[in-house]
C-alpha cells in the first residue's frame, strides 16, 4: 500500500492489522470500523454504520473515489448482502 495512504488511515485512528497488513481496525468502545485495502479497490463496513458513512466521507474529502456501491463481487469471490448484519460469499 501507497506509505501515504497508510499515514492517512492510521491518523483516522484504524490500526494495521498485525495478520493481514491489507486490513484495517479501529475498535472503540461500540464502534468498529474495518477497512480492507487490495491494490487499488477498497471496501469498510462499520457498526454502528454512522462510523461507516464518515470514514466513506473523509475519503471522499480526502481522494477522487469511484463508489460502486453494494460490493457483488471481491477478488474473484462473489458477496452477497443478505440482510442489514449478514454477509454470504460463494
Amino acid at each position: 500500500m501507497e506509505q501515504r495512504s497508510d499515514s492517512w488511515l492510521t491518523s483516522f485512528g484504524l490500526t494495521r492489522s498485525k495478520v493481514d497488513p491489507c486490513c484495517y481496525i479501529l475498535n472503540f468502545d461500540d464502534q468498529k470500523l474495518i477497512v480492507v485495502v487490495w491494490v487499488d479497490d477498497i471496501f469498510y463496513f462499520g457498526v454502528p454504520e454512522a462510523i461507516a458513512l464518515n470514514f466513506r466521507h473523509e475519503m471522499c474529502q480526502k481522494y477522487k473515489i469511484d463508489d460502486q456501491g453494494v460490493m457483488k463481487w471481491f477478488l474473484g469471490i462473489a458477496v452477497e448482502q443478505t440482510g442489514e448484519e449478514t454477509v454470504s460469499t460463494t
